[in-house]
């Protein structure tokens, strides 16, 4: 995650040293560290996100997926 982290920073402020002259500048810095750490939660969330839902997406299909029980012999012989 903080090689994922670093790599986007250096990214981001490589867009601005092309930009112009915003490597000396600590808002350029504050930008790109803050972009950076919003895209890591960000995928983290999806992530995750995307792991509950297929948790839930096989929880349900386990529940409707069931036979019904058959019933016990005696109970069938007092329906006949």
């Amino acid at each position: 995650m903080i090689e994922t982290m670093l790599a986007v920073y250096v990214l981001i402020m490589h867009v601005f040293t092309k930009i112009g002259k915003y490597i000396l500048s600590p808002l350029a810095h504050i930008i790109a560290f803050t972009t950076a750490l919003m895209m890591i939660l960000t995928a983290i969330g999806f992530w995750y996100g995307f792991r509950l839902l297929v948790w839930f997406a096989k929880q349900v299909y386990k529940a409707f997926s069931r036979k019904p029980s058959v019933p016990s012999p005696e109970l069938r012989a007092s329906t006949e």
